[in-house]
């Protein structure tokens, strides 16, 4: 079922002010995430910013986020304050705690994780998280941008797209609070130990589970430092694919 109350985004800052999280919407920015590294308030542990449409909407790198119908998609980021900086294998626990929450609000659907930073369902791209981090005189905060497909997907000629409306049994209108609560949920677990420099036993079996659900997926094991071994034998990091 589709959304039919506001644009997701407009959804999502309501369910933010019925739970007592800080939360920002604008119609149209240039991205979620400079807005949020210009506004966010580190006196706030969480907050989070939302907007329809973004201008220059960014990826890792060079990429771009593009979005479709404004409002259909999730154009959102996420701010923690931490009190350590984070180590490198904190953007790969956020990639798992967002396919770990996807999976138990529709695990009917067979979510993937597409190293270094999407979220897939078969070949078709449902999400890309964007993870950034500033100090500011004694507060560190970092910024999670996550675009996700919702009502609807972006067509594009070069990639495959999945909108979770798309799926027969996705009721999102019901569920999506749920997603709300539990990924706010893994986010303040997260930043407890934002500073831990190892993944867990399980982290390493789940992500390397999420990996093998991506149909080209080159990686065949995950080391506890976020380094990776190829198919082929290779060896790199996580953060260099």
């Amino acid at each position: 079922m589709i959304l039919a109350m506001n644009s997701i985004n407009q959804h999502t800052h309501t369910w933010c002010g019925n739970n007592n999280i800080p939360s920002y919407f604008v119609p149209s920015t240039e991205s979620t995430n400079s807005l949020a590294k210009k506004d966010f308030q580190p006196k706030d542990l969480i907050a989070v910013f939302l907007s329809d449409h973004q201008t220059q909407g960014r990826g890792r790198g060079t990429r771009t986020w593009t979005n479709a119908t404004p409002g259909a998609t999730l154009l959102s980021t996420w701010c923690l304050r931490l009190e350590e900086t984070p180590q490198p294998i904190f953007a790969i626990r956020t990639g798992l705690l967002l396919w770990e929450t996807l999976q138990s609000v529709w695990p009917q659907i067979h979510w993937a994780i597409k190293a270094p930073n999407d979220i897939y369902v078969g070949d078709g791209k449902f999400a890309g998280i964007l993870i950034e981090v500033e100090q500011r005189l004694n507060a560190i905060s970092t910024f999670i941008g996550i675009g996700a497909n919702i009502n609807s997907a972006p067509n594009h000629l070069d990639q495959k797209t999945f909108a979770l409306a798309s799926h027969p049994s996705a009721d999102i209108a019901d569920a999506w609070p749920a997603f709300c609560s539990l990924l706010v949920k893994a986010l303040f677990e997260i930043r407890k130990d934002s500073h831990r420099s190892r993944l867990t036993s399980r982290e390493m079996g789940r992500l390397l589970e999420g990996l093998r659900l991506y149909p080209e997926n080159p990686v065949k094991d995950v080391l506890n430092d976020g380094g990776l071994i190829l198919k082929n034998n290779d060896r790199l990091h996580w953060n260099e694919l």
